[in-house]
């Protein structure tokens, strides 16, 4: 038999009488394969433990959908337009049934399908089988395309498709295309080397026909074309969060108070902004030279407060793709209406201390808080006074972050408690 023929490597379909697991193979024993069959199924769908894994896939037109149960509990795979209305054809593997069976489906018609197990919907026992045609764009709702699997692997990635929403924020790539564009506080970003015909600005509502990929965990479209709607919409109102996950990625957000850790990845392109949230969540800030923030890297000190508005995005260069998220900031302030002291405006001492700290100042002293560097809340004293002692005996070793609120504004400071 010569193996570099490829017709001796035909998928055998070959009836051979031998039954394993219930399932009879397929082969011609001691011949050619020449017994011709069908390619396997795109997806095989497991049921058992009452649910249908993986609950969502995305196959093209014309690929093979397997649901094999494999154990003794009735069950069926019912998406018949009687029961889903909205589903573009029909598909149902019969009565419920224990185990061991499968069902195979070849869609034949892009769109959303939704299924169920007769039995045990309420229970919630159902799934849904997204099928598009590779060689056009189908339509899915911006919430779907952002479906990702336990991995961070996005499910829709390669299939082409249109997204509509209204684009938030600058262009990030000025030789070619990196913008967000938003629907319902549900987002995306528009990327592309090349540049086209369509000038970015905040405001407009485009349809982007491409195709769905992931950069680095971070989902994109590819344009093919963009197609300007209208001009001068509204934007959304930043969604407030004090962390930043899988769930706000492409997102307009809000985030604050943000207590600066450190500033680095200095270069010609922009910097990054490394802080801790006030209820304690890591936040990374990248400030992007193009997104025009009247910063330099020089202006955050240590320990300062700020507050971000900008778009959930993700940077994570080995798989799985579940850490990196980050803000790309648009815009960075000080909390309304509080003003940053120099750090001459009180006087702290010791420092490095053991058992107290002296604080002192021109100014009233209000209130003094001290937060631990990954933002957890370690005391409160009210003040009032131009000066106070604060007793830190029960601080545990290591660096904190120390906040004095005057009537003129606020004062932060590291300090080092010893033991």
């Amino acid at each position: 038999m010569d193996n570099s023929d490829a017709a001796n490597w035909q998928i055998c379909g070959a009836s051979t009488g031998v039954i394993i697991n219930g399932f009879e193979v397929k082969g011609t024993p001691g011949a050619l394969n020449s017994g011709g069959g069908t390619a396997g199924p795109a997806v095989t769908i497991a049921i058992a433990n009452f649910k249908f894994t993986p609950k969502e896939v995305v196959v093209a037109v014309g690929e093979t959908v397997r649901w094999v149960n494999a154990e003794a509990i009735s069950h069926n795979v019912n998406g018949s337009q009687a029961t889903y209305p909205n589903n573009p054809e029909s598909f149902v593997s019969g009565a419920p049934a224990p185990g061991l069976w499968q069902f195979d489906y070849i869609p034949l018609t892009a769109g959303l399908y939704d299924y169920r197990c007769d039995p045990h919907f309420s229970g919630g026992m159902v799934g849904t089988v997204s099928v598009y045609d590779p060689l056009s764009y189908t339509d899915f709702a911006l919430p779907r395309l952002r479906l990702t699997n336990e991995n961070g692997s996005a499910l829709y990635d390669g299939v082409p498709t249109t997204v509509t929403g209204v684009v938030h924020g600058v262009n990030y790539q000025p030789t070619g295309y990196s913008f967000v564009i938003d629907a319902n506080n549900v987002g995306i970003n528009v990327f592309s080397f090349d540049p086209g015909n369509y000038i970015v600005t905040s405001g407009d509502r485009v349809k982007v026909s491409g195709v769905i990929d992931q950069f680095n965990g971070l989902l994109e479209i590819i344009p093919d074309t963009i197609e300007l709607l209208s001009t001068l919409n509204g934007l959304n109102t930043p969604r407030n969060v004090n962390e930043i996950k899988e769930v706000d990625e492409g997102s307009y957000l809000y985030t604050a108070p943000l207590v600066v850790d450190s500033v680095s990845n200095i270069s010609a392109t922009g910097y990054t902004i490394y802080t801790t949230h006030q209820g304690g969540a890591k936040i990374s800030v990248r400030v992007d030279a193009d997104a025009n923030i009247p910063f330099g890297p020089e202006e955050f000190s240590q320990g300062s407060i700020i507050q971000a508005e900008g778009f959930g995005t993700q940077f994570d260069n080995s798989f799985p793709f579940t850490s990196g998220y980050q803000l790309l900031a648009s815009q960075i302030s000080a909390p309304e209406g509080i003003q940053f002291l120099e750090s001459a405006a009180i006087r702290m001492e010791p420092n490095p201390a053991f058992e107290s700290i002296h604080l002192s100042s021109d100014l009233m002293l209000q209130r003094v808080e001290i937060y631990s560097l990954d933002g957890r809340h370690l005391l409160d004293q009210e003040v009032n006074n131009t000066e106070t002692e604060i007793g830190i005996s029960h601080l545990p070793a290591g660096l904190h972050i120390v906040k004095a609120v005057t009537d003129q504004g606020i004062w932060t400071s590291r300090l080092s408690v010893v033991r």
